[in-house]
């Protein structure tokens, strides 16, 4: 199983670009069709409200928030874009009690569709034939949980006919050379090629190669601030983005995700926490009931962490917000404002663990207890600063990893991340994706491997049917 998700692409490619496989579990998550599709509609839900609610926040007095954490060319783009499609977005949770609580959205890149779907059909193709089941029973069977793949296929076609009046002709993935996760976008190239569109990745360097055309797609994998790097083609790959984000000029293929950096800070989780408390901005948002009920019932008590003065979730107001999360280290998580690859992440939980240790002298240089990195934090601008979000519960659970060495017993947690669309006006038929690590602090690139995610259905045609294979001697 291991093998065959590599071959396909569940690896991430290291600058040097050697290719490391990322493990896969033989034991698989389980959903009903059912939860899967409220947690996916969870997920349009918020990312819907979110956008609504930093477009907001963008245009008033707390947009410093949001643009002081941004690269010179992330703000360019922040000041002048404002959302109203996002053919895909992805919501990461953690599951406590059978409860999703979002932990943050992730909306300039979300990737994972090729690794949830490499991660599924390996699976399901080594145990059916493990099984002695046929090509088609196995084919048939990978169907009943739904294609993240094929979902952004869908999306991706939809936006480009609501933003231009046509479908793409081609779709060209722009990512940067080396790219960690090149081999995913790979994946998909293939499999939107297969399914009638032709695909494939480029990188900045081939924008003026390619004859680009008013019918093409460039679906845009890359943050904003790598074409900050020297890189060849960044140039064009800027104006490239400046044309679509001012409104595409004639000949000038679509664009898709246009940056859209805000929606995915942090920062923005502690607006949405505090919501229903804010009549104004509820007020100007004009949030549905259906968002603000998810708000309310998802999304931890988050807030922008610094000295000074705070309420709790129970609505308990508090002379320092500093000296409450310093003393209290169980109940609490900080994170930078804008970062990726929970890189500085501190869960207060695990301040004995080496872990966390490393993660602290990485981000600061030295080593801290909880109480001295909470000031550090507090004082800390870069990236916006932090917020500080209530912890939710994440118990290890045991799995069987499988990777080129073998099948390991192994305990690991294991979060749940749900896809969305936002304002397209078809139905998208989005999945899930799961991760699992022995951190606290779930991350792919960072280690850790993917966690096939099955329905119900999926598993008992796959496990309850009869076994056709011959009993080993």
């Amino acid at each position: 199983m291991a093998e065959r998700a590599f071959a396909e692409g569940l690896a991430v490619t290291r600058p040097s670009g050697e290719r490391i496989p990322i493990p896969v579990t033989a034991t698989p998550v389980l959903l009903s069709s059912q939860e899967l599709k409220s947690r996916s509609l969870l997920s349009h839900t918020l990312a819907g409200a979110a956008v609504k609610v930093a477009n907001i926040l963008l245009q008033g007095d707390h947009r410093h928030l949001f643009l002081d954490a941004l690269s010179p060319l992330e703000r360019r783009f922040a000041l002048i874009t404002r959302a109203s499609i996002l053919p895909v977005a992805r919501v990461d949770y953690f599951v406590d009690a059978s409860i999703p609580h979002a932990l943050e959205l992730n909306a300039t890149i979300p990737a994972m569709q090729g690794y949830s779907d490499i991660a599924m059909e390996s699976l399901v193709a080594s145990v059916g034939a493990a099984r002695g089941l046929g090509a088609q029973e196995i084919t048939g069977i990978q169907a009943m949980t739904p294609s993240n793949a094929r979902a952004l296929f869908e999306a991706l076609q939809q936006a480009t006919i609501q933003k231009s009046g046509h479908a793409p002709k081609r779709i060209f993935h722009l990512l940067r050379p080396l790219d960690a996760q090149i081999t995913e976008q790979q994946f998909l190239a293939r499999r939107f090629s297969s399914w009638g569109i032709e695909s494939r990745v480029i990188v900045p360097e081939d924008l003026v190669k390619i004859r680009l055309t008013g019918e093409d797609l460039i679906y845009r994998h890359i943050f904003v601030r790598r074409l900050e790097e020297s890189i060849p083609g960044r140039d064009d790959a800027i104006g490239l983005l400046d044309d679509a984000v001012r409104g595409a000029k004639h000949g000038t293929p679509t664009v898709l995700n246009l940056p859209a950096s805000p929606y995915e800070e942090k920062i923005l989780f502690s607006f949405l926490s505090q919501i229903l408390h804010m009549s104004d901005l509820a007020r100007d948002t004009a949030l549905s009931d259906e968002e603000l009920n998810a708000i309310e019932v998802s999304v931890p008590w988050t807030r922008h962490f610094r000295s000074g003065r705070s309420t709790l979730g129970s609505g308990e107001r508090i002379a320092n917000l500093l000296d409450e999360v310093a003393q209290d280290p169980e109940r609490y998580v900080l994170k930078r404002s804008w970062d990726y690859g929970g890189r500085a992440v501190f869960v207060g939980s695990t301040r004995d663990d080496p872990s966390f240790k490393e993660r602290v002298l990485t981000a600061y240089g030295e080593v801290l207890d909880w109480a001295a990195l909470c000031k550090r934090c507090a004082e800390d601008l870069t990236g916006g600063g932090y917020v500080v979000q209530q912890r939710i519960e994440n118990t290890q659970d045991p799995h069987i990893l499988c990777d080129h060495d073998g099948a390991h017993e192994i305990a690991l947690h294991v979060d749940f991340s749900s896809y969305a669309s936002v304002g397209l006006e078809a139905d998208i038929a989005w999945g899930g994706v799961c991760r699992g690590s022995t951190s606290s602090i779930v991350n792919i690139v960072g280690g850790g491997g993917v966690v096939p995610l099955l329905t119900e259905e999926a598993s008992r045609a796959l496990f309850d049917k009869p076994s056709q294979a011959t009993p080993a001697k």
